[in-house]
């Protein structure tokens, strides 16, 4: 693994951690359920940006249907981890929806800058 993909790795799960946990701090998420964002996003972060970077260096064809598909996954899971917490996420979909969109749209915003 080269330093570029841990440097990708160290700064889109900073930023994830950020806006999807600013997101749910805003949304009125605290204690448990921020800790539960938190925590979420250490496992399927890193997961998704080694897949699609991985893919791009092997040199996959059609790159956009591979981050979907990882970016799909990442949303099920985190939605599936929401729900079982439900006392904390009453509409755990919806959430995931929410703060995997923002995260993937800002993080793709920034790709261009």
């Amino acid at each position: 693994m080269s330093a570029r993909w841990l440097l990708s790795l160290g700064v889109s799960l900073a930023l994830t951690l950020l806006i999807e946990g600013g997101v749910a701090f805003l949304a009125r998420r605290r204690g448990r359920a921020l800790r539960v964002v938190l925590l979420v996003n250490l496992l399927t972060n890193p997961a998704v940006v080694f897949f699609v970077l991985w893919g791009r260096s092997a040199g996959w064809p059609h790159m956009a249907l591979w981050t979907a598909l990882a970016e799909l996954a990442a949303f099920a899971a985190e939605g599936a981890v929401y729900r079982s917490w439900r006392e904390d996420f009453p509409h755990p979909w919806r959430f995931s929806l929410l703060l995997n969109g923002l995260s993937f749209g800002i993080g793709l915003l920034l790709s261009y800058l």
